[in-house]
């Protein structure tokens, strides 16, 4: 039925062939289909075919199994047995390749990629390495890889670094730099890496500079983006690797583009792609002007098509490669407790704004309206000082909580906090290590590694210090006691457990709240962050599900 002929297919050509992950949407056709690794799935009208799909397996020394919705026939990702078990399998009456529609349509990277020590390279890792590639070899200096969190952006960065002959210049946040310099060693790439606190101390002329977790350098006027920016300038290649490209605000994103060397100015792209509205803040002596950027439902289309389709940038999310990780179920929980303090603070807040700006608060029906009204105007410092109260106020009924938890599962639990008071709560009634940023990096992985194998019952982490370069997948039960300001530190710190490696088909989230009204309107603050930047990078996260107050 096809003239294809298998047996001169690579691995990343199978990749761009087919639909991966495709499945039959009638019983009455017979699918032919491969998963993200690679193995063969057959789906639809398979019960008369069922002996012969398991003969052409054996015939190509692969196995088969039924996983209750389709054959499954494992590969390894070996080219000979894709080619033997899909040139029977096209031989059965009716059979039909799901195959991308586009095929044929765009060259297929042809990319040869040297070894990268023991790692295998999943279809879509070799397609964003060829994308990369294939840009710089174009003339073009700077690319932004903004994978979702855990498809491996370390791997791909490597491999490009390996293509291209360079030697590479990393920065990197401080708990993952010797992650960097081990994946470096065993791939054998000269790299030299470096924290963000000491980018000042390198040097990148006629290297790769890796840039992980750019979105550090969304501050134009921070150090660290200064020192990073000489970088940029100096290098022959700039790879900015970053999972959360847009954490709060439209002119980040900006920002970002512009010091990784992508767009020449940040505020020409945000006259040409945003709105902006002008917020007076009275000081003592002055009055400032302040420009508060945001985007309307037809900008933020505007700037994902920009992204995808015109700017040297590549964003894959889990979903869309299929990579089989177990389903993600969240469930806010509230809690009965108070937190007086924690609401009397933005209360008073909010009333001295309005007292100063002539709002005559007798206008609104309940302080907490009032609080809604000034929001955007109340000091990062006094929202913080509440976020801290509130979680202070309902770490007791947390801990009781969790040992409730604990009482009821077989597995151990990862328990998110941010605050020490919190922690310190916590551990009076369920007592469990612990790793925050005075941890050092020999300790931090001794915890780990206990924590994987059974030793420990919970483990707290900071979710700020803690949510990203580790791995926990002998959990796959979290709970946040805390919510973060920034969304994606959440998805960061959820994806600790949601890896590749864990056993479970469901991870559980448990994010707990109270039933303050100011509370609510924090996580509504929150709720719109994801939204925005959902609208601007494109998919679901989920994380709305642990948001939503009403």
């Amino acid at each position: 039925m096809s003239e294809l002929d298998f047996g001169k297919l690579s691995l990343a050509d199978y990749a761009q062939l087919f639909r991966l992950g495709a499945v039959a949407a009638r019983r009455g056709e017979l699918l032919i289909s491969l998963s993200a690794e690679l193995d063969v799935l057959v789906s639809g009208r398979t019960y008369e075919y069922r002996d012969r799909i398991k003969g052409i397996a054996r015939e190509a020394g692969a196995s088969a199994f039924w996983d209750g919705h389709k054959w499954v026939i494992r590969t390894l990702r070996h080219p000979n047995v894709l080619g033997k078990v899909l040139s029977g399998l096209t031989k059965l009456p009716e059979a039909k390749l799901a195959l991308n529609p586009d095929f044929g349509k765009r060259h297929l990277p042809k990319l040869e990629i040297p070894p990268l020590g023991g790692y295998t390279l999943f279809p879509f890792q070799i397609e964003g390495i060829s994308v990369i590639v294939e840009t710089f070899r174009r003339g073009v200096k700077s690319f932004l890889l903004a994978d979702e969190m855990g498809l491996g952006k370390t791997i791909q960065a490597l491999g490009v670094a390996k293509v291209l002959g360079l030697e590479a210049v990393v920065i990197a946040p401080a708990s993952v730099v010797p992650s960097w310099q081990e994946k470096a060693q065993e791939c054998g790439i000269v790299a030299e890496v470096f924290s963000y606190a000491k980018a000042d101390r390198a040097k990148a002329a006629g290297k790769m500079l890796i840039i992980d977790e750019a979105h550090y350098i969304k501050n134009k006027s921070a150090q660290r983006t200064k020192a990073v920016r000489r970088l940029v300038n100096e290098a022959e290649k700039v790879l900015a690797l970053t999972g959360t490209p847009l954490l709060n605000r439209i002119d980040e994103l900006a920002n970002l583009l512009h010091n990784i060397g992508i767009i020449k100015s940040a505020s020409q792209f945000l006259s040409q792609y945003a709105s902006c509205n002008l917020r007076s803040i009275r000081t003592k002596y002055r009055t400032i002007q302040k420009r508060v950027y945001y985007l309307t439902g037809a900008q933020a289309r505007m700037v994902h098509k920009l992204l995808t389709t015109e700017l040297p940038y590549l964003r894959r999310l889990k979903k869309d490669v299929t990579l089989q990780l177990p389903r993600k179920i969240r469930t806010r929980l509230t809690l009965e407790v108070d937190a007086p303090q924690a609401s009397a603070t933005l209360r008073l807040v909010a009333a001295e704004f309005a007292r100063k700006r002539g709002i005559d608060p007798k206008q609104f029906d309940t302080p907490a309206a009032l609080v809604e009204f000034v929001f955007d105007s109340i000091p990062q410092a006094a929202i913080a000082t509440a976020r801290r109260l509130y979680a202070i106020a309902k770490a007791t009924a947390a801990a009781q909580y969790i040992e409730d938890l604990l009482g009821s599962t077989d597995t151990p639990i990862v328990v998110f906090y941010h605050h020490e008071q919190v922690l310190s709560a916590l551990q009076e009634c369920v007592p469990g290590p612990y790793i925050d940023g005075s941890v050092p990096q020999e300790r931090r992985a001794e915890l780990v590694r206990d924590f994987q194998a059974g030793k420990y019952w919970v483990l707290y982490l900071s979710i700020t210090a803690a949510g990203l370069g580790i791995t926990l997948t002998a959990a796959d039960t979290a709970v946040f006691v805390e919510y973060d300001w920034v969304p994606a530190n959440l998805l960061q710190a959820e994806d600790r457990i949601n890896r590749i490696g864990q056993k479970s088909e469901v991870t559980y989230y448990h994010y707990l709240t109270t039933k303050d009204p100011v509370e609510r309107l924090i996580l509504d603050k929150i709720f719109e962050k994801v939204s925005l930047a959902e609208a601007v990078l494109g998919g679901q996260s989920g994380l709305k599900e642990a948001l939503k107050t009403a």
